[in-house]
């Protein structure tokens, strides 16, 4: 199985395709599920780090390169155990919100939106 989230590659048809010669079949995630995505949560857990750590110019390379140890087996076995909970609703092509609050501030901020 291949699992596409909604970067702007995925959905090029070379790509589709390539994937479908390969026999592999396709799940695509929901809209806004970057939670279901584990290098996005390693990129997010590595931007946490980053922003702990006191920075200078000279040092920033190094705090990145510093950052990623916190990406070790045990957290990213969490991040895999939790995308397979929603897997089956994805499947469903089930609507996900993963905080109901970040929910109800985007539909207040799309529809403030809307009446600009």
């Amino acid at each position: 199985m291949y699992v596409l989230d909604n970067a702007r590659i995925h959905h090029y048809n070379g790509v589709i395709a390539l994937i479908s010669e390969l026999n592999f079949s396709i799940l695509s995630l929901p809209s806004y599920s970057t939670f279901l995505n584990i290098i996005e949560n390693c990129f997010s857990k590595c931007k946490n780090t980053i922003g702990k750590m006191m920075i200078n110019t000279r040092m920033n390379f190094l705090v990145i390169l510093m950052s990623f140890h916190c990406i070790t087996s045990d957290v990213l076995a969490e991040f895999f155990k939790k995308m397979l909970r929603y897997l089956p609703r994805c499947r469903n092509n089930e609507i996900i919100y993963f905080n109901k609050v970040i929910f109800y501030i985007f539909i207040i901020l799309y529809i403030t939106f809307l009446l600009i």
